[in-house]
């Protein structure tokens, strides 16, 4: 008979696994449920798998440097919970490498956007919440490199009015600030320096916050949702923006705003991101980014 076994560096206990939550990248998400419940621990989890394999083993490497990065955000609340990770063995061979997170009640932003839309409200909140996370992983000397609405998390709030607190999570991709040579992520969210040069910084991830910030508010991001480098690269494509981004009655004018500052304007035009509001201008006050993702939304400096 086959033994099941984990070695773990979680102090969680034992748990089972639950229903199947998502497939990513770098292996399947599940819910995870103690045995019995210890002390600091929630009562649902959600558990990052992935399942050892010879023609794959950058899957499980991948995930072993997620657990080492996620480990440095832990002060963070903006950021994904880590509770520790683990290897589970069957006749004492290695048959998965496991990752213990926080489980997210509300799902992704990017659910959030295709099921019933976001209210302006929770536009500026979730945008505030993840510009503080930003600041703590830039701060950190870390690139997202896929920040998206599928990789923000919506957990229940239980400290302010609001329902749930937006969260950054999935950081397979995630790489130190000083290699700026090489560009991952999802293409759609590139900026136009990383598409045309290669080049992913700081400022990488403040773009992709303006298109998540836009595809908020609009439901929208592009034209059309192509992820062809080939595509993206035409300088035709990004200085379309301003043209079909949408400037219409239903929005307010602060809304309205930060749709138009969304766009692309001079190449030479650069934009301190502490010209954002007072609340995110910690995020990064001496970074520039190469475009404009200034966002009113949140206010006035």
């Amino acid at each position: 008979m086959s033994c099941l076994t984990r070695r773990r560096t979680s102090e969680y206990g034992e748990w089972v696994r639950g229903d199947l939550i998502g497939k990513g990248g770098f292996g399947s998400v599940f819910k995870a449920y103690p045995v019995k419940l210890v002390k600091g621990f929630p009562a649902i989890m959600a558990v990052k798998v992935a399942e050892v394999s010879e023609s794959e083993p950058t899957k499980v490497e991948a995930l072993i440097t997620e657990g080492e990065i996620l480990s440095e955000f832990q002060d963070c609340p903006f950021v994904i919970k880590y509770y520790g990770d683990e290897w589970s063995y069957i006749d004492k061979k290695p048959l998965s490498f496991n990752l213990l997170l926080e489980f997210a009640a509300g799902g992704t932003i990017g659910d959030r956007i295709e099921k019933s839309g976001l209210t302006e409200s929770e536009v500026k909140e979730f945008t505030e919440s993840i510009l503080k996370g930003l600041q703590f992983i830039h701060d950190k000397g870390y690139v997202h490199c896929d920040l998206k609405p599928d990789n923000i998390l919506l957990v229940p709030d239980m400290t302010s009015h609001a329902d749930f607190v937006a969260k950054i999570a999935d950081f397979g991709l995630t790489k130190r600030a000083q290699d700026m040579y090489s560009r991952q992520g999802t293409a759609i969210y590139w900026p136009p320096e990383t598409v045309l040069s290669k080049i992913q910084g700081k400022p990488s991830d403040i773009w992709a916050l303006g298109c998540v910030v836009l595809e908020m508010l609009t439901g929208n991001l592009w034209p059309c949702k192509t992820t062809k480098v080939s595509t993206l690269s035409q300088s035709k494509y990004y200085h379309r923006l301003p043209s079909f981004i949408p400037i219409g009655d239903w929005s307010s004018v602060e809304a309205q705003k930060t749709e138009e500052h969304c766009g692309l304007s001079d190449d030479d035009n650069i934009f301190p991101l502490a010209l954002m509001s007072r609340a995110a201008r910690p995020v990064a006050a001496d970074t520039w980014c190469t475009k404009p993702t200034t966002f009113a939304l949140l206010g006035a400096a």
